[in-house]
């Protein structure tokens, strides 16, 4: 059972930009300074605000310096710069750091006295087996991770979705930001795996691969979207501070929505280096019986966070949400386990597309306004090459018969590269694009598929990356057709069967249109390892391309 915890709201918004504190111990104090400095964008400064004049005499004063979660810098700034925060004359230098930022500080031994993330998960990624463990302190406020839909629109859910599982793995057009950056989609992440634990299905693998194709640097990216065009936006995880904030400035724009099943919380922990000496251990200790006081609570209210029994909240679109069911974290062992699956899945490609040209290709495809086969195909190629990051490979050949001299039924217009690499005044990937824009003049001949299969799989092979996940992506819309004979269907299976190596893994990923042969075309996939698609409609083919240009050469599926 998780933890169920009521939901009330208050109203008052966050700040959005941050500044940070260093309360000078000095002789006698007039003002105290306020030294503003971010890793998140905002430049350094220095604020001042008169305080009542102190007479206290220092006998030290060691510099404290604090990373925190970037929204909760203002608060804890301002905490720390109230004259009964100075008592013994500390200086407290607090920095707003991404818990990614931060953990890499400390891992390259730049580690602050104390540390407050916005998740304890995050302290994965900082404890080593050789160095005194960095342990979760006290949780200073929280914030639910929430789904944040689009009030109108396509992409508009109608409901909240049964778990973060289905949320992420099975229904809908979600976006996510980065789990490697941001923490609500890390957790939302983390916690789609309860029922995914020992291994996920192909589809949901294919979900996932496009997914992080599609995956922001941060979820500012994806707010600013959905602010932009509001009709086009796509649900997406959100801490509820970071969605009270938004909704103060863009009211109406999205719906906060917290899945059946319950959701997990941001709880930004209070860290304490366990390398401390004893006065900066005293200094430490002093800061957190300030960020722990009623003053410093209130103010986590007022800033849009709940307090550490998640009973108070802000209002999100002038509703007051639901109670909160709080859903265990998943293991430590399994969080490392999802990370290694989102990195793996996110690799990138190196890929030859394989493209039909034969007289076929000039029909009209199914689902259009008389655009032939070969328009659609172009279309998709166009997208598909846009979404593809810049680090794949790619190349591409098209085939027929007798295509590039008698008895050779395919050709290269371009090989495998990098989509950045120079080629003239262009990219790779403009190159690319604009080879397949000449698609439409190749047209004509018969389909010579099962040769120029053998043909790509071998090259795929034989140039075989291990950077990379290596393929070979079919599209075709006839079955094998070869007047001069050339390969049947059983000595291709029989060769891609006996050149299959677990060391130099190519899959082989068909997709079928118009009088495809389905069944050759999977058991040509299915001998390599790889998927096969049948595509109808313009929609279809641009969705199976993309995703099979993303196919991953080792299986998820364990």
């Amino acid at each position: 059972m998780g933890k169920h915890v009521a939901q009330t709201y208050g109203s008052r918004r966050v700040a959005g930009k941050i500044f940070l504190v260093g309360a000078l111990g000095v002789a006698v104090v007039t003002a105290t300074q306020v030294f503003a400095e971010s890793q998140t964008g905002t430049s350094p400064g220095l604020v001042t605000g008169s305080s009542a004049p102190s007479t206290v005499k220092c006998t030290k004063s060691p510099e404290v310096r604090l990373l925190v979660a970037p929204e909760l810098q203002s608060v804890v700034s301002e905490a720390l710069s109230a004259p009964s925060a100075t008592k013994g004359c500390y200086a407290y230098v607090v920095t707003g750091s991404s818990a990614r930022a931060a953990a890499s500080k400390i891992r390259s031994g730049q580690a602050p006295d104390l540390w407050v993330p916005d998740s304890s998960t995050w302290l994965d990624a900082v404890n080593q087996p050789s160095a005194p463990a960095w342990t979760t302190g006290p949780s200073l406020t929280l914030s639910p991770v929430l789904v944040a839909s689009p009030s109108k629109g396509k992409s508009a859910l109608a409901a909240a979705p049964a778990s973060w599982s289905e949320f992420i793995n099975a229904k809908g057009e979600p976006q996510v930001a980065n789990p490697d950056n941001d923490t609500a989609s890390r957790l939302a992440f983390f916690t789609s795996r309860i029922d995914q634990r020992d291994a996920i299905t192909r589809d949901t693998a294919a979900r996932l691969i496009v997914l992080s194709r599609f995956a922001k640097d941060s979820v500012g990216v994806l707010l600013d979207a959905a602010a932009a065009s509001p009709t086009t936006a796509h649900p997406f995880p959100v801490a509820e501070q970071q969605l009270a904030t938004f909704d103060a400035e863009h009211p109406g724009v999205l719906t906060a929505m917290v899945p059946q099943a319950g959701t997990v919380v941001l709880d930004y922990p209070a860290v304490t280096n366990p390398n401390l000496s004893a006065d900066r251990r005293e200094a430490v200790a002093n800061a957190l019986e300030v960020l722990q006081s009623e003053g410093a609570r209130t103010a986590y209210l007022r800033a849009g966070f709940r307090d550490t029994t998640g009973t108070k909240g802000p209002t999100v679109g002038g509703i007051s949400a639901p109670s909160l069911t709080q859903v265990p974290m998943v293991s430590a062992t399994e969080r490392a386990a999802a990370i290694e699956q989102w990195d793996v899945l996110r690799t990138d490609s190196r890929m030859l597309a394989i493209i039909d040209v034969s007289g076929s290709m000039k029909y009209p495809a199914k689902g259009t306004k008389g655009l032939t086969r070969a328009q659609v195909t172009e279309g998709a190629l166009l997208v598909a090459l846009k979404v593809l990051p810049a680090g794949s490979q790619v190349g591409g050949w098209s085939f027929s018969t007798h295509l590039n001299g008698r008895g050779v039924d395919y050709k290269e217009y371009a090989d495998v590269k990098t989509l950045t690499t120079p080629y003239g005044k262009v990219t790779w990937r403009e190159h690319l694009m604009d080879v397949v824009r000449n698609i439409r003049k190749q047209l004509g001949g018969d389909t010579g598929l099962y040769d120029t299969t053998w043909a790509a799989f071998t090259k795929m092979q034989a140039s075989y990356s291990p950077k990379y996940v290596n393929s070979v992506v079919i599209l075709t819309d006839g079955e094998n057709d070869d007047p001069q004979g050339g390969l049947s269907l059983k000595q291709l299976l029989a060769k891609l069967a006996a050149a299959r190596d677990p060391k130099r893994p190519v899959r082989v990923v068909t997709i079928g249109m118009g009088e495809a042969d389905a069944r050759a075309l999977q058991a040509i996939s299915k001998a390599t390892g790889g998927t096969s698609y049948i595509a109808n409609t313009p929609q279809d083919i641009q969705r199976v391309f993309v995703e099979a240009l993303l196919a991953r050469t080792k299986s998820p599926t364990g």
